[in-house]
């Protein structure tokens, strides 16, 4: 009878530790996937803000985006730039035993010694990168 309860108890307490690792192991991958689509922003955003130079951004443009270059005409007049705020919005990623694709609508703000621009951005995650949807960048008001 106690062999018949440790058995039990052995299958239970083996299942448990088998699912911690898994729910540990999806929340690991789910914020690497997360961060790697501020990353992938970032390094699209800083050139494009620095140089008004979008080669990054339609680099990574997603398949059958038909994307107008971001007017960077301000810049002249509001560089250098200053900073670039953290990204805010959503980041949406199922785990994996969810179906769905990872989708992020995301928001900065730029601050430049003369003025603000914001940038909103919507990307989408596919064969192990994020790829923008849509991506502009709306000119603020200039310092006076």
């Amino acid at each position: 009878m106690k062999s018949v309860r440790f058995s039990i108890f052995s299958g239970v307490a083996v299942a448990a530790c088998l699912a911690i690792v898994l729910l540990v192991i999806d929340y690991t991958n789910r914020s690497r996937i997360e961060r790697a689509a501020i990353d992938t922003l970032s390094q699209i955003s800083i050139p494009l803000l620095e140089q008004g130079n979008p080669t990054l951004l339609f680099g990574q443009l997603d398949a059958g985006i038909d994307l107008r270059s971001p007017s960077m005409s301000f810049i002249t007049q509001y560089l250098p730039l200053i900073e670039l705020d953290s990204w805010v919005g959503s980041i949406e990623v199922p785990s994996f035993y969810a179906e769905g694709t990872p989708q992020a609508r995301l928001s900065a703000r730029a601050h430049y010694s003369r003025g603000v621009a914001d940038v909103r951005a919507a990307l989408v995650y596919r064969d192990g990168r994020w790829l923008i949807r849509e991506y502009e960048v709306i000119q603020g008001p200039s310092a006076q």
